[in-house]
């Protein structure tokens, strides 16, 4: 409403009694009215669309937990020229949001109240998160046995790596005091390494431990999505005559990057006759 026209509504709603409509069916709004209201008066709305069979529209926002709950929905209520499929994704860091608008505007140049929203952001599998978030964090021998007891089924079994049941018995088994004096190392097909020392207390006494330089784990990224092996360096120190372990993955961001693309290839098949879009759109 320009200028003008609210001066006119104001010396109106100054002397009139009755509402006066000022436009009516604008011809660039034509559900839109412009009335001019007496002063004092009040007004009220009055909307009796929830006793009536039906809605005027389908509006909500519908947050899923899967990958195919997300896609059932899309295609039992999306419709190709109103329908669009948006990725928000920084796959370096695994950060994955769709959203589908299934009121959008289409294609011929209808615009549509972009209300209707069904949204789902993967979730990181426990496994994911257990093993990330403990890379590089130093433990004590106790520490490190029980936190590879607990984490046992995620050790992947493969050649020249060591399995879990060797991984455990090595951090729970090894013992060696800061009076020793290493010897000589051999390295292991199990991809380890042969450490042989001797007590200073006994000179004539040779003992042999075994400390894996690395071994791999097979977890999930996202939760329920497909698994990867994943590589860790095992390192360990002495200090004080008390040992400590730590291990680093191997550039997880790297996986964490694959991941997230195959489950943006995967939304491609299961939701094939919409286009995806990569950002987000504006609510309106």
């Amino acid at each position: 409403m320009n200028h003008e026209t609210e001066n006119i509504a104001q010396t109106v709603a100054a002397v009139a009694k009755q509402p006066i409509v000022l436009l009516d069916e604008d011809a660039l709004a034509p559900h839109r009215k412009v009335i001019a209201l007496p002063h004092g008066w009040t007004y009220d709305v009055i909307d009796e669309e929830k006793n009536q069979p039906h809605p005027r529209r389908a509006v909500g926002t519908f947050n899923f937990d899967e990958i195919d709950s997300f896609a059932a929905y899309v295609n039992r209520h999306g419709e190709l020229e109103g329908t669009t499929v948006w990725c928000k994704a920084d796959f370096p860091k695994g950060q994955l949001y769709f959203r589908a608008v299934l009121d959008d505007h289409d294609s011929t140049g209808i615009p549509g109240h972009r209300e209707w929203i069904a949204g789902w952001e993967p979730a990181k599998s426990e496994e994911w998160k257990e093993w990330t978030t403990n890379s590089g964090k130093q433990m004590s021998q106790v520490e490190f046995a029980y936190f590879i007891e607990q984490n046992l089924k995620d050790i992947a079994t493969a050649e020249g790596y060591p399995s879990g049941t060797q991984m455990l018995a090595m951090a729970t088994n090894l013992d060696i005091t800061q009076d020793s004096k290493f010897k000589s190392q051999a390295k292991l097909q199990s991809g380890g390494v042969r450490l042989t020392y001797i007590e200073d207390s006994d000179e004539a006494t040779e003992k042999a431990m075994e400390i894996f330089s690395k071994f791999a784990i097979g977890v999930q990224v996202f939760r329920g999505a497909e698994g990867f092996r994943i590589d860790a360096r095992l390192r360990y120190r002495m200090n004080q005559g008390k040992l400590t372990f730590w291990y680093e993955l191997i550039r997880p961001d790297v996986t964490l990057e694959e991941a997230s693309q195959k489950l943006v290839l995967q939304l491609r098949e299961k939701v094939t006759a919409l286009p995806l879009f990569f950002g987000l759109p504006s609510s309106k």
